[in-house]
């Protein structure tokens, strides 16, 4: 007769109890740690949010939204609107690229740049040097971290006009109900701009307002999903 443990019954099915484990082990092994529970303590890395395959280099137009860290209002104190708007311009001189819209938004900040192929423009690299330029100061005045971990780009395609990007780039104050008209907000560019600009999307073109409709749907979700759009 075949001995048993104390107080242990027979396996069914003649499974010895150590099969048994063994199995519940391999069906725990699939369900994943939390964040930062791994024996190098350290969060798991999210894949990257640019496009895989893409060349973010040459004469491409881009619409980058920056986000700040927990998405904290920090650009609601017009002393870092006006200093990130300054090196939004100088990044993009730096780095080969037109600064064609932007528009600081309290916890965010959204901009249209173009590059030159002579120039080699490289969008990681305008997007490097101005979060780098602008956290370092930030950081060193308030001891606070400024900015979220990546950034969020969408590659302008040649269906899409530029105006349609900076109608809504422009906008974003009036849709969220700050100002009542795109010219009343201090903190979007370049000036000239939105003096010839006037309203939100004052063009009558059908292709314009289905653009920025695209937008609207796409940005709307950018501080919890990654989109991305290739020419």
């Amino acid at each position: 007769m075949p001995h048993h443990p104390r107080g242990e019954a027979p396996h069914p099915q003649g499974r010895s109890p150590a099969r048994k484990d063994r199995s519940l082990d391999l069906s725990v092994s699939r369900v994943r740690p939390p964040v930062g529970t791994r024996r190098t303590s350290y969060p798991r890395r999210r894949p990257s949010p640019r496009l895989s395959g893409f060349d973010y280099t040459g004469g491409h137009a881009y619409h980058v939204v920056f986000l700040t860290d927990r998405r904290a209002a920090h650009f609601a104190d017009p002393t870092w609107a006006e200093a990130a708007a300054a090196e939004l311009a100088g990044a993009a001189t730096r780095t080969g690229f037109g600064l064609k819209a932007y528009c600081v938004m309290p916890d965010h900040i959204h901009v249209l740049v173009e590059g030159d192929a002579a120039l080699g423009s490289d969008l990681r690299r305008f997007a490097h040097r101005f979060k780098q330029q602008l956290g370092f100061r930030f950081k060193q005045a308030t001891e606070l971290t400024l900015w979220h971990r990546s950034y969020y780009d969408h590659v302008v395609r040649p269906d899409e006009p530029l105006d349609a990007h900076t109608a809504y780039i422009l906008g974003n104050p009036v849709r969220a109900g700050l100002v009542d008209t795109v010219d009343a907000w201090p903190s979007s560019g370049p000036r000239d701009l939105i003096a010839a600009h006037g309203e939100t999307d004052r063009s009558e073109d059908l292709s314009l307002r289905l653009v920025v409709a695209r937008l609207e749907t796409s940005f709307e979700g950018t501080p919890h999903h990654d989109h991305h759009t290739a020419p």
